[in-house]
């Protein structure tokens, strides 16, 4: 029973800390997100994000947000720590789907 509560504490801490890396990462991702969409090589756009030009990168970053945000509403409250193959898998998803929406 011990060694039971064991490995789910750490499974549970684990997870803990995965799930802050993803977060941090998802931050990085909105961060670059903003950037590309705010800037160009003469910096900040400001008023011209009005031109027509830039209408499909605004609306780019407004779905790119919803996506993001709901992942890391989901992701950020697992219930993965059932098994332990399952949460192995659970937590390489975690960390793939944050590296993949960096870029």
């Amino acid at each position: 029973m011990a060694q039971e509560r064991n490995a789910y504490d750490v499974r549970k801490a684990t997870s803990d800390g995965l799930q802050r890396i993803y977060l941090i990462v998802i931050g990085f991702a909105i961060t670059q997100a903003l950037k590309q969409t705010l800037t160009d090589s003469n910096g900040f756009i400001g008023l011209k994000l009005e031109d027509d030009a830039h209408w499909p990168s605004i609306l780019f970053l407004i779905a790119f947000l919803f996506t993001v945000i709901r992942f890391a509403m989901v992701r950020s409250s697992p219930n993965c720590l059932n098994g332990a193959k399952k949460w192995q898998w659970d937590m390489l998803v975690l960390i793939t789907q944050a590296i993949m929406f960096l870029y």
